[in-house]
């Protein structure tokens, strides 16, 4: 389960920092970093910012095979924080900052009239792409498919294939050698598609529909401060800044859900 989201601070973090903040991103949190990041600088100008921003897997091995110095390791999802907290990589606990939704992409068109996630199991789907379970991505997808009770039936005839980038299971359903695959909702925005048109779903495949929440754990975007930062108190800075209700109303209007809420709604 994700770790309970803290409540938001109501106010923005203090103007005399100085120093330079090293983050790690993957390109799924790419348009949510640079809103917040943009915005902390304004109000910061002693601070300067560096990113290191590639796909999820990649950059989740590289700090927990120590290749990357990070301030801040943004991850999609829990499960790629597990991993590096198990390989004690990561310092305090980390701040989920982010809800994440996922969605169903189907070929352009939709010829397969799939319109709900039973209609997976019909005879005419031949191939569902979906993350392996080290992706938080993965894990959702395959709690959502058992919920509907296509699981079992999909697995036994061997029409699911499992990768391990978000990416990589898109571009099956762009080339039409994968019927669906679940992706999550922000890539598949206006937003999305101007800042990253090579991995933007809009214009090469459709949106069956948003999976119901109902059917898979909550995902959060996380962030969290590596055990080798350089500057720690600085990357605790910027993860305050992530929860203010100006940096949290900046990144919702790319397509996630705000923390803010989910933390008063909580007991």
């Amino acid at each position: 389960m994700p770790p309970t989201p803290p409540p938001a601070p109501t106010t923005a973090a203090p103007a005399s920092l100085t120093g330079t903040l090293t983050s790690g991103v993957p390109c799924g949190l790419a348009m949510a970093y640079k809103t917040a990041r943009d915005l902390f600088l304004k109000q910061n100008p002693g601070v300067t910012a560096k990113e290191h921003i590639v796909n999820i897997g990649p950059l989740t091995r590289e700090l927990r095979d120590g290749k990357i110095t990070l301030d801040l390791f943004f991850s999609l999802g829990d499960e790629e924080i597990k991993t590096l907290t198990k390989a004690g990589k990561i310092q305090g606990e980390p701040t989920p900052f982010l809800r994440q939704f996922m969605q169903l992409i189907v070929r352009k068109g939709n010829p397969l009239g799939i319109k709900e996630l039973k209609d997976l199991g019909q005879d005419g789907v031949k191939t569902v792409a979906i993350c392996t379970p080290e992706r938080t991505l993965g894990r959702a997808a395959e709690q959502a498919l058992k919920s509907a009770g296509v699981w079992d039936k999909l697995e036994q005839s061997k029409k699911i294939v499992r990768l391990d980038q978000p990416m990589q299971t898109k571009e099956l359903v762009f080339s039409g050698k994968a019927d669906a695959a679940f992706i999550y909702a922000a890539c598949a925005t206006e937003g999305f598609k101007a800042a990253d048109p090579e991995r933007a779903v809009l214009g090469k495949a459709d949106v069956a529909f948003t999976v119901p929440e109902a059917s898979y754990e909550p995902m959060y975007a996380i962030v969290a401060v590596p055990s080798n930062a350089p500057s720690p108190e600085l990357a605790r800075q910027f993860i305050q800044y992530l929860l203010t209700p100006e940096a949290q109303q900046a990144m919702a209007k790319l397509g996630y859900g705000e923390m803010k809420a989910e933390a008063a709604a909580k007991p």
